[in-house]
């Protein structure tokens, strides 16, 4: 019999630990990100979404080029450096397919930029590419009076995608099970449906995948400190005015002292929430969801009558216009369906919804008055100025005077007129058929004091 002694028994598990962290990342790669033939084509970024239906390749077989670039975002901290320290370590990762890039959020002030300068030192030093991007998020989210988390989120989410136009095929990001778990919480608390439960996850064909996702905050702490890895402290995640802070530091513990560790509770009813809400879009949701020019176009067929239509949205809709949705602003949407035709409702992130016949389109408030209503103002004006002219005509020619001035002045300040309304409709489009009718009555009141001139 072979007796260990305690200093050998932990190496042997520290070991066997490391390695079983180190595998489970490569295996993840190879499933998520394969090789493929340079000739084929791979999800790209169209028009803010992440699609796959310009995909040509076999057997789910989605992955990066030969000369492919992967993005690692790394702010520093503990997370972000065991994706570092994972990845350079892997079997299935080239070093020279790797670029690093750090934020600078300047919530902080000069801790951020030391963080960010941290995460430079050690690229520079193993010759890894780094990029730095500073956005000022308090003065953005002051500006469109937002959360500091949110404005932070939309900027992050905003740079990711032009590094992916710009030539990378894969942003990594180093969010956990902890964070994933923390997340599902937070929508859970704001009200969220089915979809609010299901979190994050990964798919293949998406660009922005998280390799840590099945592990959880305790597991990458011991990894680290078992590997040595150096990291810096963001003072800022024991601030508990920060809602996520609140809920990792005061509500996941609490509940813990009760149920002990709750995690996998939590990741096991999301996985069921994903299930259900698959099987639901399987059987009643089939290509109502159209996207063209900027708007989205949902047939109110598919919405009426249906208990699912909530969940239906907050799951399909772009990322652009569900990011900040709550349950109350789908269910804002899905009165549309009931509501007469030009009525629309403002929604977060400046779009608006507005019912249109057999549809409800979402687009952003200014496209929609200019695309739409504007346009419709504008062609109706360019007529009505041409029926002016000839109303004109006729009262210039029963009166004997033969000049083409008068039809043609009125013409013209008909139109100019009504363009100029083109512009007061922005203030005005919760009333499109209001509107209308104002035009129309004040066309013909500048008919009739023109007439009475002339």
């Amino acid at each position: 019999m072979i007796f260990l002694s305690p200093k050998a028994v932990l190496s042997l598990k520290n070991h066997f630990g490391k390695a079983a962290m180190q595998k489970t990342f490569d295996n993840f790669i190879s499933q998520y990100v394969k090789k493929v033939s340079p000739k084929r084509k791979l999800p790209r970024l169209q028009g803010g979404l992440f699609c796959t239906t310009n995909i040509a390749v076999d057997d789910d077989s989605y992955g990066i080029k030969e000369n492919g670039r992967i993005g690692l975002a790394v702010s520093g901290g503990m997370d972000s450096m065991c994706l570092l320290y994972l990845y350079l370590n892997s079997r299935e990762l080239k070093k020279n397919q790797l670029f690093v890039f750090s934020i600078d959020h300047k919530i902080r002030g000069e801790d951020s930029k030391r963080d960010v300068e941290f995460v430079e030192k050690f690229c520079n030093e193993r010759q890894i590419e780094f990029k730095k991007f500073i956005v000022d998020v308090p003065f953005l989210a002051a500006k469109n009076k937002e959360s500091l988390e949110t404005a932070a989120r939309n900027e992050r989410r905003r740079i990711f995608e032009e590094l992916l136009e710009s030539g990378a095929e894969y942003i990594f990001t180093a969010h956990h099970k902890s964070d994933n778990v923390e997340s599902i919480l937070m929508h859970l608390f704001r009200g969220a449906g089915l979809n609010g439960l299901i979190g994050m996850k990964n798919e293949k064909g998406a660009q922005i995948l998280r390799p840590l996702l099945e592990f959880s905050k305790d597991e990458i702490k011991e990894f680290v400190k078992e590997n040595n890895i150096a990291f810096v402290v963001d003072e800022t995640n024991a601030d508990c005015r920060y809602r996520r802070n609140f809920i990792r530091n005061e509500v996941i513990p609490l509940i813990s002292s009760q149920y002990g560790n709750i995690e996998n509770a939590v990741i096991n009813v999301s996985k069921d929430a994903a299930l259900t809400l698959k099987q639901r879009e399987d059987i009643f949701f089939k290509n109502v969801i159209f996207i063209k020019n900027g708007e989205c176009k949902i047939e109110i067929a598919a919405l009426e009558n249906n208990e699912f239509a909530s969940d239906f949205l907050a799951r399909n809709l772009p990322f652009e216009i569900r990011n900040n949705l709550e349950r109350r602003h789908f269910d804002m949407v899905i009165s549309l369906v009931t509501a007469q035709n030009g009525v629309g409702v403002d929604l977060p992130n400046g779009f608006r919804a507005v019912r249109e016949y057999t549809h409800i389109v979402i687009a952003k408030r200014e496209e929609y008055t200019e695309n739409g209503m504007g346009r419709n103002i504008i062609l109706t004006g360019l007529f009505m100025s041409v029926e002016a002219m000839l109303i004109t005509i006729g009262m210039t020619l029963t009166l004997g005077v033969t000049t083409i001035w008068i039809p043609l002045t009125v013409g013209i300040a008909h139109f100019v007129y009504c363009v100029a309304t083109f512009y007061l409709s922005k203030y005005l489009r919760r009333y499109p058929a209001t509107l209308g009718a104002i035009l129309s009555g004040s066309a013909l009141i500048v008919y009739g004091i023109l007439a009475f001139i002339f």
